[in-house]
């Protein structure tokens, strides 16, 4: 009790007011700043926070306004600085709703970040300098741009943007491939500061105040106001303003004598969370956290016990065995829930790389201390680079073996929660003799995860995502047969990451989700119109997450990353490719037919879009019921499809190349007659799309036209007799 004297009860009491007010008024001002952001276009001074990311010929970026809210913001072919001061022109817009059935909703995902909207459409009017006075935003802006200099020549790429992402958050420049090794392996809370470094820091500063043998109580004190400015400095994010809370209250607990981490004190920093933020125990990202520590409470000091009397292991090795295994044991089924997959070597990645945090850590931190001297700087710089190349080989080493990534459809609500309880209660059914039940229980929601959802209903289901400026279409038949005509993805032009293509992003992030969402567990054709990375970008990752029939393709020689990637993925699983003439046909036994009318004897030779006109067109037949489908055709290859004489009438026309100028042939309209036509395009995308041309055409024709900017996802159902077509987003057809 002596550590805690030099601080009286009255004083303590005090404290812990003062540190409850500060977690309240926290979520007033944090309360206070999320805004309704009303759309309008205009002009926009304001800084440039972080999270800078490079994709080709795109820069995007965190930006947060003057005397407004904080957005992401991109440009195209334009290079900026973290806390360089910028006057852009844009529109101003809410980060809008899920655009895809069973999307996470964006707005929640951006507010974890501390993101309230974004500015599309934007252009660089200017660089300003800095503005004078104090302005605490643009101050920590520059700490953050002046540190990740510092790292970068002290320590150098990609281990700087890893250092950089475990002291502050900032991610940015990690490339496509580092970022999927660290997400496979179920390591990615590394590179997001949180629970993991706050506690690092924690226990680095109460080591350091019992070599100062300070009482325990100031020790906590001073831990506690350190941990609040590290929140502040790393941009006070929903996660690491929970890891502060939690961390608050565990040094409070330990000032005045007691356990640090308990269920008290878990449920306390839950009540103060929610006074933060209502909404937040509906949070994917609050109930992994407090999952990972109930675990850890119910789990990690019996497994500790286990290993050290029955395995004979080290107490150390034992207590850290039982705490990597204990923080997995409720966590992997609400991040399958949230992510869509479940990390199979998670638990080994994160034993071997987690504790090398701490030291990549402080050897960051030692860098930024001795700047004012390079040489003791660099010195630091070296020794930093030991456990992040370490890091690197681990991670890609384990990201690299068998089905590391296991794709999952998502888990019901009630078998997540049955599993959850079942295994809290696990040690306590153990205790009274019902070894038995003790593991059935949670063995038998473990199954009732994993099941299969089968897809209800027997009717065609046709489902045109909305993955950006791409395509990708599902079609689910009668009898639950899987077809994806292209899988979405962005153009690939002035990418130079040599490891991942960002357009696979969109297949891992939209495409492979929707699928395990509407109980798809095979794939029995993949068909590729054409090798650009906006149609193929899905291919790899659906290639890895499902058994597949057959890929279809129209033979190009084409040498981007992301077909590249797929034909590779493909042979490696043993697919079988199929380059189709015009008139053959896929059959199945429910009686969808699918009718390739390309490629046509004579290819298109001689222009610049040669691979878009020689796309695979291809009709699909249910009954009465036909679709056209003409990946990204143009003028050229319509005309060459009218004059073969095939015919093309169809109910709906899935409208070329995005709707593009180029490939608005009145005639070639009139000769599909469709009902309807739908189109896949961005929102308020960098080419015009679809094209007033092509609109017009389209009315002209009388087609009533869906389009997945305004749409988001489109869905068409046939019985063979009668069809429908149903946007996702509530919004009329034009």
């Amino acid at each position: 009790m002596k550590n805690i004297a030099a601080l009286s009860p009255p004083t303590l009491r005090a404290w812990l007011g003062l540190t409850l007010a500060f977690c309240v008024a926290l979520g007033f001002r944090a309360h206070v700043l999320t805004t309704t952001i009303h759309e309008f276009i205009g002009r926009f001074n304001g800084t440039v926070l972080g999270d800078l990311r490079v994709a080709g010929d795109e820069r995007s970026f965190t930006f947060h306004i003057d005397n407004g809210p904080t957005v992401t913001a991109t440009l195209w072919r334009t290079n900026v600085a973290i806390g360089e001061r910028l006057r852009l022109r844009g529109r101003l817009e809410s980060m809008g709703a899920a655009r895809n059935p069973g999307d996470p909703d964006p707005a929640l995902l951006a507010r974890e970040r501390g993101i309230e909207g974004r500015l599309s459409a934007t252009t660089l009017l200017q660089r300003l300098p800095p503005r004078s006075g104090f302005h605490v935003t643009d101050r920590l802006a520059r700490l953050r741009g002046w540190m990740l200099a510092l790292l970068r020549a002290d320590i150098g790429e990609p281990y700087a943007g890893i250092v950089a992402g475990e002291l502050y958050g900032e991610r940015g420049d990690l490339s496509t491939g580092i970022r999927d090794d660290f997400a496979t392996t179920g390591t990615i809370h590394i590179l997001i500061t949180a629970g993991l470094h706050i506690g690092a820091l924690a226990a680095v500063l109460l080591f350091a105040m019992e070599l100062l043998t300070l009482p325990r109580a100031l020790g906590c004190i001073i831990t506690t106001g350190v941990l609040w400015a590290y929140a502040y400095l790393s941009g006070m994010h929903l996660p690491t303003l929970r890891a502060a809370i939690m961390l608050s209250i565990a040094l409070l607990a330990r000032a005045t004598g007691r356990q640090a981490f308990s269920w008290s004190a878990l449920i306390l920093a839950a009540a103060v969370i929610e006074l933060y933020d209502p909404t937040a125990i509906t949070s994917a990202s609050f109930l992994i956290s407090f999952s990972c520590v109930a675990g850890l409470l119910a789990f990690a000091t019996p497994l500790a016990h286990l290993f050290r009397d029955h395995a004979h292991l080290h107490p150390r090795l034992a207590e850290a065995i039982g705490a990597t295994i204990a923080t997995q044991a409720l966590t992997w089924p609400l991040l399958a829930a949230t992510f869509g997959y479940f990390s199979l070597y998670a638990m080994l990645a994160n034993a071997l790389v987690v504790p090398l945090v701490g030291i990549s850590m402080l050897c960051g931190t030692l860098v930024l201390a001795t700047a004012w001297i390079p040489p003791l700087a660099r010195t630091f710089g070296s020794l930093a680079s030991w456990p992040l190349a370490w890091t690197l080989f681990i991670t890609h080493l384990i990201a690299g073996f068998p089905h590391a990534r296991i794709w999952l459809a998502k888990p019901a609500t009630w078998s997540i929660v049955g599993y959850c309880i079942s295994m809290l209660a696990m040690p306590h059914v153990w205790r009274i003799g019902a070894r038995t039940l003790a593991v059935a229980l949670p063995l038998a929601m473990f199954c009732s995860m994993i099941a299969p959802t089968p897809r209800s209903g027997e009717t065609l289901r046709i489902t045109m995502l909305d993955v950006g400026q791409g395509e990708g279409i599902v079609v689910q038949t009668p009898g639950d047969h899987t077809l994806m005509i292209d899988t979405g993805g962005r153009m690939e032009r002035g990418v130079r990451d040599p490891r991942a293509s960002p357009a696979e992003a969109v297949g891992n992030r939209t495409v492979v989700p929707f699928l395990l969402r509407h109980g798809v567990q095979r794939v029995d054709a993949l068909i590729l119109t054409h090798p650009h990375g906006d149609h193929v970008g899905g291919a790899a990752p659906i290639l890895r997450a499902f058994p597949v029939g057959v890929l279809i393709d129209n033979g190009a020689t084409y040498g981007g990353m992301a077909y590249t990637d797929a034909r590779a993925t493909a042979a490696r699983h043993h697919v079988r490719e199929l380059h189709p003439l015009a008139g053959q046909q896929l059959r199945f036994d429910d009686g969808v037919v699918l009718t390739f009318l390309t490629p046509l004897p004579n290819p298109i030779r001689g222009s610049q879009a040669d691979i878009d006109e020689n796309s695979l067109v291809l009709r699909l037949h249910y009954g009465s019921f036909s679709m056209l489908f003409t990946g990204d055709i143009e003028a050229r290859a319509e005309a060459a499809l009218l004059a073969s004489g095939v015919s093309l009438r169809s109910d709906i026309l899935k409208v070329p190349h995005h709707g593009s100028g180029h490939s608005a042939s009145l005639a070639f309209f009139s000769a599909v007659e469709p009902q309807f036509a739908i189109i896949s395009d961005g929102q308020r995308n960098r080419y015009g799309e679809p094209a007033p041309r092509m609109l017009a055409a389209l009315a002209s024709v009388h087609a009533r036209v869906y389009r997945t900017d305004e749409n988001g996802a489109i869905t068409i159902t046939s019985d063979g007799h009668r069809f429908s077509v149903r946007p996702f987003l509530a919004r009329a057809g034009l």
